[in-house]
């Protein structure tokens, strides 16, 4: 009994354990932090997720190139090049020089080979051989001579012929032309009937509600993810006044919301780009899974989700 008791309160510490690791994970949110810096010369990035108190980081910066680290109480323990690629060491390319090497010696063997067989057995024309060849080619009349010296009855066919040939071949292009008209109906309808069916579908009674619902977990998601803290200072001028405040009217656009955080100088004489930024937010997992759980569950949404796997399966089966 003392030993099933040492072993059901390990078994319930583990248990515990796991839960609490369970609660922590979906109920402790992840901040993250974002910092980013460019001006005419470079280019410096950096973002960094922690997750309870700083315990767990990991942090993707760039500076020319892309590096992830993870820590645990500020010990790396992972680190991986994004980018750019690890170039290869010399051992590997000596061994694939090596081996390229070899390939080439084997293929240069068999061909060798082939050429021997032949090479041997053919027959060597010698500079008099050569000269009476040319000399038969060159006194040969051509068709043109031909065709004048054949009888009127045997130039009326010939003519016949090529007539012939010139229908068939112009018959063969209007099939051709027929063949590419009928395809593109065909495209067309195809076109028309998907148009008709995803129209119907906008219509259909369970459409409205789910895509409402859909764009109101969306509005509660970028709610719960968009950055708590922002800070930017940004100077852009692009050489050409009109372009530039046509950006800056961007800039008065989102001013109502962003305007005391984001502080943006235009320039319209040069053209520079400069831009300075920090923001930090948080996101909690627990509450990502209660709305895609809540948008799943709806009944309109199901049903939308079911009349686009039953169009998709249609389409398959064809």
């Amino acid at each position: 009994m003392l030993i099933l008791k040492i072993i059901g309160i390990v078994l319930l510490s583990i248990i515990g354990l796991v839960l609490l690791c369970m609660l922590l994970v979906l109920l402790w949110p992840f901040s993250y932090r974002l910092k980013v810096h460019k001006d005419e010369k470079d280019f410096n990035a950096a973002i960094r997720i922690l997750w309870l108190l700083g315990l767990l980081t990991a942090t993707v910066t760039y500076n020319g190139e892309a590096k992830l680290v993870v820590r645990i109480l500020g010990i790396p323990l992972f680190q991986y090049k994004i980018w750019p690629a690890e170039e290869k060491t010399s051992e590997d390319t000596g061994n694939e020089d090596f081996l390229a090497e070899d390939a080439m010696e084997d293929s240069y063997v068999g061909e060798g080979e082939f050429f021997d067989d032949t090479y041997e057995d053919s027959e060597m024309l010698s500079d008099e051989d050569i000269d009476r060849e040319i000399e038969e080619r060159l006194s040969d009349t051509s068709e043109e001579d031909a065709f004048d010296k054949l009888p009127l009855g045997k130039k009326i066919k010939a003519f016949i012929q090529k007539i012939k040939e010139l229908i068939l071949k112009l018959r063969e292009k209007c099939y051709n032309i027929k063949g590419s008209i009928e395809e593109f109906i065909a495209n067309i309808k195809k076109k028309y009937k998907e148009i008709r069916y995803y129209y119907k579908l906008i219509r259909h009674p369970s459409v409205k509600p789910a895509l409402q619902r859909l764009w109101k977990i969306v509005r509660k998601f970028l709610k719960h993810v968009k950055p708590r803290r922002l800070k930017a200072t940004v100077k852009y001028g692009s050489g050409d006044p009109a372009s530039t405040m046509k950006v800056y009217g961007y800039y008065c656009m989102i001013y109502p919301y962003y305007g005391k955080k984001i502080k943006f100088t235009p320039d319209m004489e040069n053209k520079v780009f400069y831009l300075d930024a920090k923001l930090s937010g948080r996101v909690q997992i627990f509450r990502m899974m209660w709305n895609g759980w809540s948008l799943f569950a709806d009944r309109n949404v199901r049903k939308l989700i079911r009349l686009i796997r039953r169009e998709v399966k249609r389409r398959g089966r064809k």
